[in-house]
């Protein structure tokens, strides 16, 4: 039962640190989607010129 507590606590850990590998990936694509934004809204803007 103790080797299993143990198991339970490193996977839980592996998972605490899969979602902040997520959050943080999930973050750089939410700026490169803004990035994409801005620079397709200078595109529109010229066109419109």
């Amino acid at each position: 039962r103790h080797i299993n507590k143990e198991t339970n606590i490193q996977q839980i850990d592996l998972f605490t640190t899969q979602l902040t590998n997520l959050r943080q990936t999930m973050e750089n694509v939410i700026k490169l989607l803004n990035n994409l934004t801005k620079r397709m809204e200078r595109v529109e803007r010229h066109l419109e010129i």
